[in-house]
């Protein structure tokens, strides 16, 4: 499973309403979800329900996890501005995720400038569920089959496919050069999209590109930048590997928008 983005402590992110946070607060009233909010949970809740069948094996964490709050702008968009309140409460959501005894979990961090107080709650996440953090970046082996993995970055919003087709040349030129490893495909997070490409490569494999949808809500900021073009996807991608075949498929949430309802004139 490769979950990413999920900005636990934004004001348009996962926060977990069982989990009490008295910051600007009185002592007895916790906050009250805004309606971002309410739907995200409620699609976690229902993520969980749904994934008990499956109980994954493999648990990524690509990045952006907690919201960090190191900068001015960041506290402003946080429910809770505290990195530990952030912390706690992202381990009281991911703790909810259905998994095998066995489960492993693999915490990848964006390479963003996060200061060392998210790097270190990052690490207690990844070491809280049992797994550890790997770095910005690294290549898999997954039941035989290897990928690129890492949080991603890109400034198209549109067009994904031209900028992920650029990756996927890129990397191949590197395998064909012997400069990279053998690798059958690319995933990151960032982009709070969903996207695969499936195209031959060769010995009989594919090549994937796989991006992963977020579990932000549509922010003031991209409601203010172009309303209609920023749009993120919520969901949370399933990886399947078999010996002679990879898949993936993702589990998606209708976008919480950032929009009044409409007004009838």
């Amino acid at each position: 499973m490769f979950l990413t983005d999920l900005h636990i402590g934004s004001r348009w992110g996962l926060w977990d309403p069982d989990y009490e946070i008295r910051e600007n607060t009185s002592e007895d009233e916790p906050p009250s979800l805004n309606g971002v909010q309410s739907k995200l949970w409620d699609y976690w809740l229902d993520l969980c329900n749904r994934l008990q069948p499956i109980r994954p094996d493999l648990i990524f964490l690509l990045g952006d996890i907690i919201n960090d709050s190191s900068s001015r702008g960041r506290r402003a968009r946080s429910l809770s501005a505290d990195s530990e309140r952030q912390t706690s409460c992202a381990l009281s959501i991911l703790s909810r995720i259905p998994r095998k005894p066995q489960a492993r979990v693999f915490g990848l961090i964006g390479s963003g400038s996060h200061g060392p107080q998210y790097l270190k709650a990052y690490e207690r996440i990844c070491g809280d569920l049992g797994g550890k953090l790997y770095g910005t970046t690294g290549i898999f082996i997954l039941a035989g089959h290897s990928f690129r993995i890492y949080h991603g970055s890109t400034t198209a919003y549109i067009y994904l496919e031209i900028v992920m087709g650029r990756r996927r040349t890129f990397a191949q030129e590197a395998i064909a050069r012997k400069s990279l490893p053998e690798i059958e495909g690319i995933i990151c997070g960032y982009s709070h999209r969903w996207l695969h490409m499936r195209t031959m490569w060769r010995d009989g494999k594919d090549f994937h590109i796989v991006l992963c949808p977020g579990w932000e809500g549509q922010t003031d900021f991209m409601v203010l930048k172009d309303p209609d073009k920023m749009i993120p996807e919520i969901g949370v991608v399933i990886g399947r590997f078999g010996a002679d075949a990879v898949d993936f498929q993702c589990i998606r949430y209708p976008t919480p928008l950032g929009l009044s309802d409409p007004v009838k004139a």
